[in-house]
């Protein structure tokens, strides 16, 4: 019985190497995924201990300057892109990243305070600052042939941009609730 099975399974129609590579590749972007997403909580827990007092309220609004700084200005110039699309080289795609997100971060933390301060200077020097990286410019792609049709990678950069706003915006009320329910706990130790 066994040896009719393997006479009638037909290996013509799939490719078990790239089950295989598929099946590690979702893995790991799976655990990079996890390790990310911890490392951004430890960036918005860090934050949220040096402030104080903090509510879910507020949270979410920390968790929308986060999706701003670290997911939506970067995609401004280099958007989420599926497996197949031409990319510049890494190297320079990261560098490109990392400045867009300092930039950003600052640019926000400057119009933050131009606001509290009531300082155009410091809004406009915060404006610069987030712009600053789009008027350089994103690494452009090499020449290559793009495997994604157009509509595929416009899907895929939308539903990549939803996922990271929501993953943003539970992660700071989360957090922002959790910080809420420790200072509580504190006072009443306290008191």
């Amino acid at each position: 019985a066994a040896a009719a099975a393997d006479a009638a399974h037909d290996h013509s129609s799939h490719d078990h190497a790239a089950a295989g590579l598929e099946t590690g590749r979702g893995f790991y972007t799976l655990v990079a995924s996890v390790l990310t997403a911890i490392g951004y909580a430890f960036l918005l827990g860090a934050l949220f201990s040096r402030m104080g007092s903090v509510s879910w309220k507020q949270g979410i609004a920390w968790g929308l300057a986060g999706f701003a700084v670290f997911q939506l200005a970067p995609a401004l110039g280099l958007p989420p892109a599926p497996p197949g699309m031409p990319e510049a080289d890494v190297s320079l795609r990261q560098t490109w990243w990392l400045g867009t997100v300092l930039a950003s971060a600052l640019g926000i933390a400057a119009c933050y305070f131009a606001y509290r301060r009531k300082q155009a200077i410091l809004a406009l020097a915060g404006i610069a600052l987030i712009a600053a990286p789009h008027l350089i410019g994103a690494p452009q792609p090499v020449a290559g042939e793009n495997l994604v049709p157009a509509e595929l990678a416009r899907t895929f950069t939308i539903a990549a941009l939803l996922t990271a706003a929501v993953f943003w915006l539970l992660l700071g009320a989360v957090q922002g609730y959790l910080f809420s329910k420790l200072e509580q706990r504190r006072d009443a130790a306290l008191a």
